[in-house]
């Protein structure tokens, strides 16, 4: 039975003795569709099978974060935040919130900035608030509490994702790319490549340009229209 569960533990992929890292298997623009299911507290794969117990909290490090504002899913217009990770069979994966999960989530990102600390250079747990609406229905809002990862833990992270980026070069959903984001780390798209991706996507294409490397000129000339749908990075939604 495999463990679908998201990793807290990065250094679990790569041998202490030979350094090989464990297979980590990504379709570009198709992570694993994880659903935060707030109507239950607790999460699922697909919408479907459970992957916590309900109500019970649990750890992830995100491997990206990016905010968008949309209309998502038929719900109007609302601002969305999404994790992707690393489940403990290595996929690469994502699950999304948005409202009052946002507005406490963003609470915490304000503590994270404040002291100089990116969000993804934190170990996350997840839990749940229990509430009621108008007509007593009882619902959830997803609680956010972090510790930092240490310096080990960050570097593996950094490994990782520089080995999903060396096949794919791009952590993103293809359903929602076109949106523009409003936040990112680590995140990007072939709508909104980094320089870096550019050169690495040159260097997949044409290998001569391994012996000859991409000026920086040259990147900001191609990636000039791409960057023209970006929006600010820095400020989270």
């Amino acid at each position: 039975m495999k463990n679908l569960m998201p990793n807290s533990n990065p250094q679990k992929f790569i041998n202490q003795e030979t350094g090989d890292i464990s297979k980590l298997l990504y379709l570009a623009g198709s992570p694993r569709n994880y659903h935060l299911d707030l109507s239950k507290g607790f999460l699922n794969l697909n919408g479907m099978t459970p992957i916590t117990e309900s109500k019970k909290e649990f750890q992830v490090i995100p491997l990206a974060i990016r905010t968008l504002q949309a209309d998502l899913f038929k719900q109007g217009v609302k601002k969305w935040c999404e994790f992707y990770f690393l489940n403990e069979e290595g996929h690469v994966c994502c699950f999304m919130f948005h409202r009052y999960s946002l507005d406490n989530f963003r609470e915490q990102f304000k503590a994270l900035y404040y002291d100089e600390i990116a969000p993804t250079d934190a170990k996350w747990t997840i839990g749940y608030e229990e509430k009621q609406n108008a007509d007593k229905q009882k619902y959830f809002i997803a609680t956010f509490k972090y510790e930092m990862l240490s310096v080990e833990e960050i570097e593996t992270m950094n490994i990782l994702r520089n080995e999903i980026k060396q096949k794919d070069t791009y952590i993103f959903r293809g359903d929602t790319q076109l949106i523009p984001s409003t936040y990112k780390i680590h995140y990007s798209s072939p709508v909104e490549p980094t320089d870096e991706d550019l050169k690495l996507e040159a260097k997949k294409e044409n290998p001569i340009l391994e012996e000859t490397p991409v000026t920086k000129t040259e990147v900001k000339k191609s990636s000039t229209k791409a960057k023209k749908n970006n929006t600010r990075t820095k400020e989270l939604v």
